[in-house]
């Protein structure tokens, strides 16, 4: 919901009517976020929306829906990758794992 709120919504607009108004008026916003890319590396870390999958032999085979939805699998799985550290945006928490 803050995501919303920062857009100017609040609970009394309808889904329905965020989505449209959203793609009536930030095409340009839309067009950014669409051409980002699912991760960021630089130097030994990794910035990604919400997480990748520790538990496969490499973490870039993560799928699209885990890098942007992943959570508990992603916080509570031990890094077995020594040579990266992972960094996700939290609500202006950082958390690197």
């Amino acid at each position: 919901m803050k995501t919303l709120e920062s857009f100017g919504y609040s609970e009394n607009n309808t889904f329905k009517d965020i989505v449209l108004d959203i793609k009536k008026n930030n095409d340009k916003l839309i067009e950014f976020l669409t051409y980002l890319p699912n991760f960021y590396e630089w130097n030994d870390y990794i910035f990604v929306h919400a997480g990748v999958n520790l538990k496969i032999n490499n973490w870039k085979d993560t799928s699209i829906r885990d890098f942007m939805w992943i959570r508990e699998d992603f916080h509570f799985t031990p890094n077995r990758l020594n040579n990266y550290s992972f960094l996700v945006i939290l609500k202006r928490k950082s958390l690197i794992k």
